[in-house]
């Protein structure tokens, strides 16, 4: 439809206010769907074409879209200078973008480990969405706070999580199911984490959002690892991982090195320290911080180790991070039979990479007990 529709501007040489509508359009569908090339491309086009016609909401969006893609990019310092930007120019009118970008400062907040000033404009967004009645502004606003301190923040955002409905998005369900899974982590209810953690695995995955599906494999190994299931909990970091690092969301990727650090070293792997050094190097490069996960261990001597070879390129984790890992699960640890590992050596998948930037898999055939 959009290509319908841009093809028929073209025809009628509409104006330029309505070429930037279309561009901001194809940029926020580029972010959902995991291209942050195209989507900053777009967003920084239609920003510009905004800007010479005088759209000023056109090209807040376009601005506030743009930050979207830095931050999932690991450019923490340009994503929330564009989100201030954003936030300091919305007419009232548009508060509520300027609570989405406020959003995307606290979690820019959040990466760098500064939850005191996450949980400020979590705080001060909540505030002022209640006194205006704006509902989904205030979800977010309680999300940015759980993100940002869910133990310290728990007593204020509980009341807001209980009042969600089911009338909201996919997107916000999603989001909610996070918090339940991690309040039922923090309470060592680990069970219910995991059923939960899978529940939202699946409704992201039939969804076109990358960043959900993302999230949903993290809190899905988080869980499982937590319920002593470590099959289930790698097969969602290798998944997490892999979505992480084809579409360039560093951060992330990171946090399923993290994962997959706690879980190895559950049965003494000697892959989990290079796991955990690859990803402090990853965040080391892009001056963050891990998020707040108190249910993880780390493995020890982190900070004295070294991340292996060709896992850490320009700051961000490889595919070869990505191979060595599943290798080392698919063949239960140097073959050591005894570890937990083992089992996987029948387990659903093998990999393979095909050389064009996507993975494939295939059953495994070939591996023995």
């Amino acid at each position: 439809m959009l290509e319908r529709a841009e093809a028929l501007l073209a025809e009628a040489n509409a104006a330029e206010v309505h070429r930037a509508h279309l561009l901001l359009l194809r940029a926020e569908l580029d972010f959902d769907g995991g291209d942050l090339s195209a989507a900053a491309d777009r967003a920084e086009h239609a920003r510009t074409l905004a800007c010479r016609v005088g759209a000023e909401r056109i090209e807040l969006q376009a601005t506030k879209c743009l930050a979207d893609t830095l931050y999932e990019s690991g450019k923490l310092d340009d994503a929330d200078r564009l989100a201030a930007e954003v936030a300091a120019r919305v007419p009232e009118e548009l508060a509520w973008l300027g609570g989405m970008a406020g959003w995307v400062r606290g979690m820019c907040a959040v990466e760098r480990g500064a939850y005191a000033v996450a949980t400020s404009l979590g705080r001060a967004e909540l505030e002022r969405c209640r006194r205006t009645q704006e509902r989904d502004g205030a979800q977010e606003a309680a999300f940015l706070l759980v993100a940002a301190d869910p133990v310290g923040n728990r007593g204020l955002v509980e009341p807001e999580l209980a009042s969600i409905g089911d009338t909201t998005s996919w997107i916000a369900h999603l989001q909610l199911k996070n918090c339940h899974i991690t309040y039922r982590l923090l309470d060592r209810d680990f069970h219910a984490a995991s059923l939960m953690a899978a529940d939202a695995a699946v409704i992201a995955a039939a969804l076109p959002h990358c960043w959900e599906q993302i999230e949903a494999n993290l809190r899905l190994g988080d869980a499982s690892a937590a319920a002593s299931d470590l099959p289930q909990a790698l097969e969602a970091y290798d998944e997490a991982l892999t979505i992480a690092v084809e579409r360039g969301s560093v951060l992330r990727a990171a946090d399923a090195l993290d994962g997959y650090a706690s879980a190895l070293a559950t049965i003494d792997a000697p892959t989990a320290r290079g796991a955990a050094c690859a990803a402090q190097l990853v965040r080391r490069a892009h001056r963050a911080g891990p998020r707040p996960r108190p249910w993880l261990s780390r493995p020890a001597g982190v900070g004295t180790g070294r991340a292996p070879a060709g896992w850490v390129r320009d700051g961000k984790a490889t595919t070869q991070a990505v191979v060595a890992l599943r290798q080392v699960v698919a063949l239960g640890v140097a073959g050591n039979q005894t570890r937990p590992l083992a089992k996987l050596s029948r387990s659903e998948f093998a990999v393979r990479y095909t050389g064009h930037g996507r993975w494939q898999r295939r059953p495994i055939v070939a591996l023995s007990r």
